[in-house]
Parts: structure tokens; C-alpha cells; sequence
């Protein structure tokens, strides 16, 4: 098992580098039905329309009646792996031990520390 000794501040903001995607390209990723599945469309619309476009997966979940957050994560993964094999040039920002960061790419790279729950936010789109 893999343990991250890295230590985050409560409700601290967590700005990650720019990501290379367009509007454009978000738009042809959006309405590519072999990257973006109705599952993932409900996860960006629950996000789309929560307050100030934030919102920690258990939310997510919840609003979508998942009987667990593991689903959120599965479909967010599995979405932005769709994107890079579709979208070679998009270079997605790495972890200190290298692993690729496929939180960022839906969300922009922001992410907001509030107590135990991380929110993740919509920039950009």
C-alpha cells in the first residue's frame, strides 16, 4: 500500500498549474459520446449547479444517489483517462511520486480544502 506523507492546511485553496485545454476542445470533449458517458454529464451538472461550483463527491454522490463516493471517482478517473488517450498533447500535472493528477483535468486544478472534505471546483469551462 502506498502511503502520501503529504500534509494539506484546513481550508486552504489548492491552485494546481494551468491545464492546456481550450474551450473548443472542452467542447468537443463534452459531446464526444467515447469520452464523455451520461454518468460523467450528471457529475459536471451537480457540480455546475451547486453554489459557487463546488462540490466534494460524497455531495456528488449523494445528489445522485450512489450508494458510494467510489462511483464520483471511478467516472472521474476513467473520464480523464478518456481524454488523454483521445487528446495526447493535454499534459496533465503530476503527483511528487509522478502519477498523474486526473482530478485536475475536469476541474482546472482547483481544489479547496474545507475541514475533511476536499471540494472540487469548475473553472474554465
Amino acid at each position: 500500500m502506498k502511503t502520501y506523507n503529504k500534509k494539506i492546511d484546513i481550508d486552504a485553496n489548492i491552485d494546481c498549474e494551468p491545464i492546456n485545454i481550450n474551450k473548443n476542445t472542452w467542447n468537443e470533449i463534452l459531446n464526444n459520446k467515447q469520452i464523455t458517458d451520461e454518468k460523467t454529464l450528471d457529475i459536471l451538472l451537480v457540480l455546475l449547479h451547486s453554489e459557487n461550483y463546488e462540490c466534494c463527491r460524497k455531495e456528488i454522490g449523494l445528489k445522485l444517489n450512489y450508494k458510494h463516493n467510489v462511483a464520483v471517482t471511478t467516472s472521474i478517473t476513467n473520464f480523464s483517462k478518456k481524454i488523454l488517450k483521445h487528446y495526447p498533447k493535454i499534459k496533465p500535472p503530476r503527483w511528487g511520486n509522478d502519477t498523474i493528477q486526473y482530478w485536475h483535468i475536469p476541474f482546472m486544478g482547483r481544489w479547496i480544502k474545507r475541514g475533511r472534505g476536499t471540494k472540487k471546483v469548475i473553472i474554465g469551462f
